[in-house]
């Protein structure tokens, strides 16, 4: 885990992202951890070895859109940092759902939707016990949803995986 301080528009924005996938009851929950400071050492940003890791687990890096839009109102003019956030959830398939593959990807699908649906609930409030307030989401978009492909099975593991285009940015 870094000890560097995450600073500016472009690091900032990942590290308040990390900290509201940490304090998701849910993925709490799911990692077996009860509390935001166990669960942000199952959060890790960009290259993390999949196959070394224990699931489930979040893999957060920066999107492709990083900048500055123009919020203006009257006479006052001035450009906000925006972006976009990649957050990578993974889970194992449930044993006993072995034998039902319907219920076993809809346990995965009940999993990711409810730590987005965590995440996206804090967005813009205030961060208890820290001076600043979560990110500020603007848009979630799920771009992936698969169980790793079976060929990968024997060095990766079998496991489902989601991944969600983050948008942040200035709520007005």
């Amino acid at each position: 885990m870094s000890t560097l301080a995450p600073t500016g528009s472009f690091a900032a924005p990942l590290s308040k992202l990390r900290r509201m996938v940490s304090l998701s009851k849910t993925f709490q929950d799911a990692t077996g951890t009860t509390n935001a400071v166990d669960a942000e050492k199952r959060v890790f940003l960009k290259d993390v070895s999949q196959g070394q890791q224990p699931r489930p687990y979040c893999m957060l890096q920066p999107g492709d859109n990083h900048g500055a839009g123009l919020l203006s109102g009257g006479a006052q003019n001035f450009l906000v940092p925006r972006g976009t956030s990649m957050l990578y959830l993974t889970l194992d398939p449930n044993p006993l759902y072995q034998a039902d593959p319907m219920s076993e990807e809809l346990e995965a699908c009940n999993f990711f939707g409810s730590v987005h649906d965590d995440v996206i609930c804090m967005s813009g409030a205030d961060d208890p016990g820290r001076a600043e307030s979560h990110l500020g989401i603007t848009r979630t978009q799920l771009v992936a949803f698969a169980q790793v492909p079976e060929d990968l099975w024997q060095t990766l593991g079998r496991f489902y995986f989601a991944t969600y285009a983050v948008d942040w940015g200035t709520l007005l």
